[in-house]
């Protein structure tokens, strides 16, 4: 009776196990997908960021290319009710324009290219963390599926164990079975033994 429920119990934990690895298996999959989806939203985050500050930095050159118009206005106005020659011929006064809009330019390009830089630090920042919510998800994935081959191997062993044990309590071990068969008679009369031929 024992050995029944030796191999009993090596069956439920046994079976125990598997349940764990397939268990410890799907529960990484989930934090794996959570993982992965961790990294990707982080990404598109970043990457809407980037959108915005290009779009602001768009604005900003917008801006001040609207002011640097609105200036101009103004100066050719003061200029000509001054009596200066704002057509060319006045020197100081082109210059002062040429200045103006030499300015402007600049600072046009320094919001471009400041923008710029910060799209491609933005962008990079988004690729990482997508690549790196994605390498995470893998890792756990893979610590998942070893969990479930871990749990059958375990498995696998746990019902070796118990066979060997159930073989080694119903098999006895040590000396011969006493024959109980039917077949075995006694001898109860005995032939002489032959006689020796001797040649001449």
């Amino acid at each position: 009776m024992i050995q029944y429920l030796m191999l009993a119990s090596a069956a439920v934990t046994a079976g125990a196990q598997i349940a764990g690895g397939i268990g410890a298996a799907q529960t990484a999959g989930f934090d794996a997908w959570q993982s992965e989806f961790a990294g990707r939203l982080t990404g598109f985050n970043i990457e809407t960021e980037r959108k915005l500050a290009m779009a602001e930095a768009s604005q900003r050159s917008n801006d001040r290319l609207d002011i640097y118009r609105q200036n101009l206005s103004t100066n050719i106005a003061s200029f000509a009710a001054s009596g200066r020659d704002v057509g060319g011929q006045d020197r100081s006064v082109a210059a002062f324009l040429d200045r103006q809009k030499e300015m402007v330019g600049t600072d046009v390009n320094r919001i471009a290219t400041m923008a710029q830089l910060n799209s491609n630090k933005m962008q990079a920042e988004a690729m990482a963390a997508t690549a790196e919510g994605l390498q995470r998800a893998e890792a756990i994935r893979r610590e998942g599926e070893a969990a479930a081959i871990t749990g059958f191997i375990n498995a696998f062993s746990t019902i070796a164990g118990g066979m060997y044990q159930y073989n080694q309590i119903t098999t006895p071990s040590g000396g011969t079975q006493p024959y109980t068969g039917s077949s075995y008679a006694p001898r109860t009369s005995f032939a002489p033994p032959p006689r020796p031929t001797y040649f001449p």
